[in-house]
């Protein structure tokens, strides 16, 4: 149990200080929309993410209690 809290709290260190850092826009998460690295996205369900990372109609968001593969561009 105790790795889950360190990785949980390890991501959430990284969150804030990405947060404080990121100089993207904020915007609701829209899985028809188009996103950069950077981009801080309000999920309802997962909350304030920051895209770090781009793949094809893809990204990584990282969020408070861990970073998640996000879909988008996709009709």
């Amino acid at each position: 149990m105790k790795k889950k809290e360190d990785a949980v709290k390890t991501a959430e260190t990284l969150w804030e200080t990405s947060l404080s850092e990121t100089k993207g826009k904020e915007r609701a998460y829209d899985m028809y929309g188009k996103y950069r690295v950077g981009d801080i996205v309000l999920h309802n369900t997962f909350g304030k993410g920051i895209v770090r990372k781009l793949y094809l109609n893809k990204c990584d968001m990282l969020f408070k209690d861990k970073e998640r593969l996000m879909a988008f561009g996709e009709q």
